[in-house]
């Protein structure tokens, strides 16, 4: 296929191929480049069945439908198409991008197409790279998408910001809504965007252009949020800033977490101290001098006992607030089986504050422990109800002894009732004991 040398040397240079099809004798002609694109002989025919046989199986129908709007009088189709072929010598898959123009003359009086003329560019290296970048795109839009984050530009000689569904969706716009930087900067709280404006002045002033601040935003939809903006300050040819270009992340549940562990944090130390200073009343009024030695160790061990329980469901209950029943069945476990449960737990379901976990378990031992000595755990046939009500602001704990030995009162008060009276009453609202010839009674009442 001859052509002038300028020409030759431009589709050289742009690794085009040149390809003519008679339409009236079925023949190609095909210019060296186009042939190595293709994997044909250097030289050699080439037959329709060699050009069907190396284009994709898959793409024929497709090259061949563009074929022939090609060659129509009336549509004379010339838009460039993409398709993949099969090379001949190879059979390796490549791209190729392919435009022609029909010509056509008069036949009998029939406008005829005669010729189909055209050139080839393989593209295959450019259909990786645009693969690899859109999959490298997809993959940082997954990853923006998993971490809440939303891309953002602002011009600063403009006061334009660029708008996306993901800063929208963070600042609780809708999707059809076309909000402005100010209707942006409405959503800071009061002192947060003059914050994080000295954040970016500091690091202008440092010789820096990058910088990050975390600030707070009150969304349209009224949801408080905390967010980490990371920005890079892009300056003009006279070194000032011109644009402002990064991404915001929703850090909110990150920083409510800092937040939640700083206050467990002061809690356990406040629990440790208070349950070490437990610790020491019980021993102190445990070992006192004229007790029997063995009695004051069971005692101490089981008061211990209900300490390590309430403990054990503060921390399963990650320090929050606490099932009550769960706690009444910890404590009261020891003394029930399943042939004998002396206890009867009848009403509300509450949720107790924490600081009450290691109070009511003390005070539930307690009133356990003086049941089995003296009470109604002391007799096959007692029993022991024990009644929870609240009315959302309050609640109360009964504690009702029935059927056991006939109580004698006497003038000593142990340090069992000690402990529930003077000591642990003021963690509750209210605490009434009373010691009745059938059983014992307690009443608590606690602020919720």
């Amino acid at each position: 296929m001859n052509s002038d040398p300028k020409l030759e040397l431009a589709l050289r240079a742009a690794n085009i191929g040149i390809w003519d099809w008679d339409l009236l004798t079925n023949r190609f002609e095909y210019s060296d480049r186009a042939r190595a694109i293709y994997g044909f002989n250097p030289s050699g025919e080439i037959t329709y069945q060699m050009v069907r046989d190396v284009t994709h199986p898959d793409d024929f129908p497709f090259t061949s439908a563009q074929a022939k709007r090609a060659i129509d009088p009336v549509l004379r189709e010339d838009r460039p198409y993409e398709y993949r072929i099969l090379r001949a010598d190879t059979g390796e898959l490549r791209w190729v991008r392919a435009e022609g123009n029909a010509m056509f003359e008069e036949i009998g009086g029939i406008r005829t197409p005669v010729r189909y003329l055209g050139c080839v560019q393989d593209i295959t290296e450019a259909k990786r790279a645009a693969s690899a970048l859109d999959d490298s795109e997809r993959r940082q839009r997954l990853a923006i998408e998993a971490a809440g984050m939303a891309i953002w530009e602002f011009d600063l000689r403009t006061n334009l910001m660029a708008n996306s569904p993901d800063l929208k969706r963070l600042f609780g716009f809708q999707d059809d809504d076309l909000p402005g930087i100010d209707d942006f900067r409405d959503c800071y709280l009061p002192g947060e965007r003059e914050r994080t404006q000295q954040a970016a002045m500091a690091a202008l002033a440092e010789g820096e252009t990058h910088f990050e601040v975390e600030f707070r935003i009150k969304r349209r939809d009224s949801q408080e949020r905390w967010l980490l903006l990371r920005a890079e300050i892009l300056l003009s040819e006279n070194r000032e800033p011109e644009r402002l270009v990064g991404v915001l992340m929703d850090i909110d549940e990150r920083r409510r977490n800092a937040e939640r562990q700083v206050l467990l944090m002061r809690e356990l130390n406040h629990r440790v101290k208070n349950s070490l200073s437990v610790v020491q009343s019980i021993a102190g009024q445990t070992f006192k001098r004229g007790i029997d030695v063995g009695d004051s160790l069971e005692a101490f061990r089981l008061r211990l006992r209900a300490l390590a329980d309430a403990n054990d469901i503060l921390v399963e209950s990650e320090w929050s607030s606490f099932d009550l029943a769960t706690l009444i069945e910890k404590v009261t476990s020891p003394y029930r089986s399943q042939a004998l449960d002396p206890f009867t737990i009848e009403g509300s379901h509450i949720r107790t504050p924490p600081r009450l976990n290691v109070p009511l378990a003390l005070t539930l031992n307690e009133l356990a422990t003086n049941a089995a000595k003296y009470g109604a755990l002391a007799a096959p046939e007692g029993k022991v109800l024990i009644y929870c009500h609240h009315d959302g602001v309050s609640a109360s704990i009964e504690w009702t002894e029935l059927g056991g030995p006939r109580v004698v009162q006497t003038s000593r008060e142990g340090f069992g009732l000690t402990l529930i009276t003077k000591i642990l009453a003021a963690e509750f609202k209210r605490i009434e004991y009373q010691l009745l010839p059938e059983g014992a009674r307690c009443r608590i009442e606690i602020r919720l």
